[in-house]
Parts: structure tokens; sequence; C-alpha cells
């Protein structure tokens, strides 16, 4: 859920608790928010239910330290211990269950939900989580919608780079110049997240659940 919304949420309904969970369906509700409990965390999935492990894992699925980057993992007796057949496969090799996710978790236990691990973009090292990127785009006035997919890199030089995909404003007659926008993200983003390349489309392909269909704009992007 966008920030701007939680927050409108919570100013909203001033004495309703405003809940959010975070989970999948081998692990429902593993995280949890009030929004009025922590309004100033509101940029976070909250933190692990009761009876319920967070962790942030690397590729070898050692944990990480808080404030590091990477899969977040799940433990607890909520977790589904395999799926629905005779040779199904577990899914808690020693009891973590990995959940396809990338974040970070600080030494709170706030979690920052920052992707899919297949969205996220490695520039040179950098790894570039595209909702980060699409947030500042869709900040400008002239952008309703932003897609970032990473491709290759046109010098050569880190192998992959941002590529957003916007979407005009309703009002928006003309699109504003590459210049305008690169200037806009600029002052707002560290240079490797900045895009090498821009993309006007009519409209961002996405799934029943309105997330961005990224697998077809990274395959639009690359041709």
């Amino acid at each position: 859920m966008p920030l701007d919304d939680k927050r409108l949420l919570a100013d909203l309904f001033p004495r309703t608790r405003v809940c959010m969970f975070y989970g999948l369906t081998e692990a429902s509700r593993s995280a949890f928010i009030e929004f009025h409990e922590s309004p100033d965390r509101l940029e976070s999935i909250g933190r692990a239910s009761p009876n319920v492990h967070l962790a942030v894992a690397d590729e070898a699925g050692a944990l990480l330290a808080p404030g590091d980057v990477g899969t977040i993992v799940v433990r607890g007796e909520h977790v589904s211990p395999g799926y629905w057949t005779a040779d199904g496969a577990a899914l808690r090799p020693e009891g973590w269950l990995n959940t396809g996710d990338v974040g970070q978790i600080d030494v709170d236990g706030y979690v920052q939900l920052l992707g899919r691990a297949g969205d996220i973009i490695n520039v040179g090292g950098h790894k570039v989580a595209p909702v980060e990127v699409e947030e500042v785009l869709a900040g400008h006035p002239a952008v309703r919608e932003a897609a970032c997919v990473g491709v290759p890199d046109p010098q050569g030089l880190v192998g992959c780079r941002v590529k957003a995909f916007l979407v005009r404003a309703r009002a928006q007659t003309d699109p504003p110049s590459v210049d305008e926008i690169e200037r806009f993200v600029r002052v707002r983003l560290e240079p490797h997240k900045i895009p090498v390349a821009y993309e006007w489309i009519d409209e961002i392909p996405k799934n029943e659940l309105g997330k961005p269909r990224r697998h077809l704009l990274r395959a639009q992007g690359i041709a």
C-alpha cells in the first residue's frame, strides 16, 4: 500500500484501529502493523506477528544483520510444512521459509519490503528495488504511473541498468522531455538508481492483483 494511502487512512479514521498484514499463502499474516501505534514506521510492513520469526538471508541462506538487504525468510508454526502431493517439496529447510521477497529489517524489528527477488536490478553490485525508483518518478506531476526493469547497460560497463516505463498523467497532453525527468530524479536518487532510458506507454501491464507484470516490460525493454 502506498505510504500516502496509509497516512490518509489514519487521518480519516483517527479512532479506528487500522491494521495491515504481510504474508503468503504458505505463511499467512507473518508481519503486522497498526497505523496509529506506529505512525513513524508506515513505510514498513510492520514487525513479526506473535510467535513468528522474521529474518533476512543472503543467497546461501545465512542470516544477515539488521539493516542488511537480502531475502525475507519466515519461521513459525503457521508456516505450511509442504505442498499437497505425495512428493510435495518441503517448505521449511531448517525451519525457514524463503518468501521470495527482498527487504531489510531494522534494529527494532520493522521490516522494509523492497520487492520480489526476481525484480531486483543489480547495477554493478548495487541492488536496486524498482519500487523505490517508481515512487520517485510517480512524484513528478506529469507521471501517473511508472514501472522499472533492468536492461543491459548501453555502455557495457556494469552489465545492467535501470529503464523506466512511464504513463502520462491524465491531464498531461504532451510528455515532458527526458532532460526534465532526469533533472527531477537526479536530486532524489543515488546515481546508480537513475534510469538510463525512459519510454512512455499508454498502460502498464498488471496481473489480477494490480501488480506490474515486469517480465513483459523487461522483454519489451531489451527488444
